[in-house]
């Protein structure tokens, strides 16, 4: 999958790699005005017929997920998902995940303006420790602005 956020000028050879990687079967989410002119400012005609799902403007942080979230759910596996006490998907805490030895590595950073109360889906049924504290933690937590947490989850 490839996401070009906003990228409005590409030289035209790498306009059309991407469209021939496209019609091989790759994925683009194009997100704002994307693919219109060349280095030299000249109009590409590649995206006309480009296969590629659209996002108006990452601005918009609902439709920019809802846009996500669809290309992701046949595409990339997620063991964890970042989610707030009711449950419901969290803005502004980026997570990477990987699952490994019975359990799985967790890394999130909290870059909201204000404190969030952040929990794990599915809910990890082992130990959870913090592997920078190296202390055990119960889920949910709360994550201070720019909180870093990288976290074994045992299951």
């Amino acid at each position: 999958m490839l996401i070009l956020p906003a990228v409005s000028h590409l030289p035209a050879k790498v306009a059309r790699t991407i469209a021939d990687w496209v019609a091989a079967g790759g994925r683009l989410v194009l997100v704002g005005e994307c693919l219109l002119r060349d280095e030299q400012n000249r109009a590409l005609s590649i995206a006309d017929g480009l296969r590629a799902e659209h996002i108006a403007s990452a601005a918009d942080p609902g439709a920019y997920r809802a846009t996500l979230e669809a290309v992701f759910a046949g595409t990339i596996s997620r063991p964890y998902r970042a989610v707030d006490a009711s449950g419901r998907l969290l803005d502004g805490v980026e997570m990477r995940t990987v699952r490994a030895n019975g359990g799985g590595l967790v890394y999130a950073i909290n870059m909201n303006k204000s404190a969030v109360v952040f929990d794990i889906k599915p809910r990890p049924t082992g130990a959870l420790q913090d592997l920078i504290s190296r202390e055990r933690l119960s889920l949910p937590l709360t994550m201070e602005p720019l909180d870093v947490r990288v976290l074994r989850a045992a299951d």
